[in-house]
C-alpha cells in the first residue's frame, strides 16, 4: 500500500515534483479506501469490447475497455494506440483463461518508466501530449508528460504476486466473460 499522507500547501513554498506525487498518492489511497468501504465487490469491467476479427485468428485483443482493477486502480482506453498489445494463444494453451493485468504497486519500486521494457514492473509508461491552457486568459498550449497504465493481456497461469488482474476469458469455444477474484 502507498504511504499516503495529505500534503500541506503553504504560501511561498518551493514546489517540487514530490509534492504532487505525494498529493496524488493521498488522493488515490483515499478513493481506494472509500471504494472498498462502500462495496463488497467494487471492481470489475464497466465496458469491454473484444476484437472479433482477431479472435477468429486465435488472438485476444481489446478494442476498448473501462473498469476498476482489484487494487482500486481505475482504467479506460479506446483504440489500438491505448489498448494493451494483442495476445496470441498457442495451440497447446487452448482452454486457458486470459486476464487483463497490471503490475502491482510496491513501495520503493519505480512507478513510471520512460521507455517501454517488457521486464519492467512499473505501472505507468510516460508519454508526451500537447494540451491547451484552460484559463480564460490563455498562454497557449504546452507539452506535458502523462503516465499511461501498462495494462497487459496475459494467461492466468502466468500471474504471480507482481500482478493484479481482472476477468477470465476462456479460449475454447465462444468468448464469454466470467468474474474473477484474481
Amino acid at each position: 500500500m502507498k504511504d499516503a499522507h495529505k500534503v500541506v500547501w503553504t504560501e511561498g513554498m518551493f514546489l517540487r515534483p514530490h509534492h504532487f506525487q505525494q498529493a496524488e498518492n493521498y488522493l488515490e489511497g483515499y478513493m481506494r479506501n472509500w471504494g472498498q468501504a462502500h462495496s463488497g465487490c467494487f471492481w470489475g469491467f464497466l465496458t469491454l469490447d473484444l476484437d472479433q476479427t482477431l479472435l477468429r485468428q486465435g488472438k485476444i485483443a481489446l478494442n476498448a475497455a473501462s473498469g476498476i482493477m482489484p487494487d482500486g486502480t481505475p482504467f479506460r482506453f479506446a483504440g489500438a494506440q491505448q489498448a494493451p498489445a494483442p495476445l496470441s494463444i498457442a495451440e497447446n494453451k487452448t482452454g486457458e483463461n486470459v486476464v487483463l493485468a497490471l503490475p502491482t504497486y510496491r513501495a520503493g519500486r519505480e512507478d513510471v518508466i520512460f521507455q517501454e521494457s517488457p521486464e519492467a514492473l512499473a505501472r505507468y509508461l510516460a508519454y508526451e501530449n500537447e494540451v491547451d491552457d484552460l484559463n480564460a486568459v490563455s498562454v497557449g498550449s504546452a507539452a506535458l508528460q502523462f503516465g499511461r497504465l501498462r495494462l497487459r493481456l496475459m494467461l492466468e497461469s502466468e500471474l504471480n504476486a507482481e500482478w493484479t488482474a481482472l476477468g477470465r476469458y476462456p479460449r475454447a469455444g465462444k468468448a464469454r466473460r466470467q468474474q474473477s477474484a484474481s
